[in-house]
């Protein structure tokens, strides 16, 4: 079993009402939690500097945050580098 540490340093949300920015908080979180990364290395380190999820209605459940994460990600390229090389300030998934 591999366990994986998901974090997220900035989060930026708009929503209509303070409870609905909250609630999309908690979607996206346990969206994170769920969704799997099959295209990228079990034992690596993915870091994500941008990623766009799109227009999610209010009432989504995690599940749709969780495939929606898992459908941008399927879309975008990682740079693989040595946690060293500061070449890439401007990659979005290294």
């Amino acid at each position: 079993m591999v366990l994986t540490q998901r974090r997220v340093h900035r989060l930026k949300l708009r929503s209509s009402t303070d409870a609905d920015s909250r609630h999309a908080r908690n979607l996206v979180e346990d969206g994170l939690r769920t969704a799997s990364f099959p295209a990228f290395p079990q034992n690596g380190l993915l870091l994500i500097r941008r990623l766009n999820l799109g227009k999610l209605s209010a009432k989504a459940n995690s599940v749709s945050f969780s495939l929606r994460i898992e459908e941008k990600l399927s879309t975008c390229k990682p740079l693989i580098i040595s946690y060293h090389n500061a070449d890439t300030p401007t990659a979005d998934i290294v």
